[in-house]
């Protein structure tokens, strides 16, 4: 079984496991963390280097999983720091970037739970940032969409969203950054999420 290296308990020995010390060799190369800290690249390697599929599976696994929590954390921040939640502000911006959508499309587009969106949309609506509108030629279907008051909310905040996002992902360059986005819409097509 492939685990994530561990870092010690306070308190506790930081000698390297055992297995590290046999099969891994540490790299020089240092890297930043978002707080400054040099940060060594075994940091980011399991203490044991998978030796099959499966064990490089959970490890990308592992890395889309804490690379998509670092991007989201920034922005979260900087969100915040506008006195607004990243959660109640990724439908309001779908909104307003892509028209009036459903709370199901909402949910699908933001990777949330429709009753969560539900939720949130309920809250955006009390604070007249959204209206549900009926459809004119299926009156079944209920569209979001934004208010002027939300979209003067999204103009004020996008750019601080944006500025985060951009920041977190600035380690790759223009053509790295195309690469992985046409790998990350290859995966979510292929999936059909």
């Amino acid at each position: 079984m492939v685990r994530p290296a561990q870092r010690p308990a306070r308190g506790a020995s930081s000698k390297k496991p055992e297995s590290a010390a046999r099969g891994a060799t540490a790299s020089k190369a240092t890297v930043k963390s978002s707080k400054g800290v040099p940060r060594n690249e075994m940091d980011f390697a399991p203490a044991v280097a998978p030796n099959n599929q499966a064990g490089s599976n959970t490890m990308l696994f592992a890395l889309l999983l804490r690379a998509g929590r670092a991007i989201f954390e920034k922005v979260e921040a900087a969100v915040a720091l506008q006195g607004e939640s990243v959660l109640t502000f990724r439908p309001l911006a779908i909104v307003v970037r892509f028209g009036p959508q459903t709370q199901q499309e909402i949910a699908r587009l933001t990777a949330q739970h429709p009753a969560g969106v539900s939720r949130i949309v309920d809250e955006l609506e009390a604070r007249k940032l959204v209206r549900r509108v009926r459809g004119e030629q299926d009156r079944r279907t209920i569209r979001v969409e934004p208010t002027a008051e939300g979209r003067a909310l999204f103009e004020r905040v996008d750019p601080h969203a944006t500025g985060a996002l951009e920041a977190a992902i600035g380690v790759l360059d223009e053509r790295e950054l195309a690469a992985f986005s046409a790998m990350l819409e290859k995966i979510v097509v292929f999936n059909g999420t």
